[in-house]
């Protein structure tokens, strides 16, 4: 099971894998999978202030503009 440290860990490899491409389509794609670890982070973050997970805590819907593209 990942914790909020680890998920900002992975978080923080994608963005410094986004810097170091210069291919503008690996590079968005690298930082919105930063992007839903940091969300991810966030969960485990808020759910581990309340001692304990929940099955959906995994679960990451696409928000409405992320289905736009």
């Amino acid at each position: 099971m990942r914790s909020s440290e680890e998920c900002r860990a992975r978080a923080t490899e994608c963005i410094d894998a986004a810097d170091r491409t210069s291919d503008p389509e690996r590079k968005l794609a690298l930082l919105e999978l930063a992007q839903r670890w940091l969300r991810l982070s966030e969960k485990f973050r808020t759910s581990e202030n309340h001692n304990g997970l929940r099955g959906d805590l995994l679960l990451d819907f696409p928000s409405e503009d992320q289905g736009r593209h």
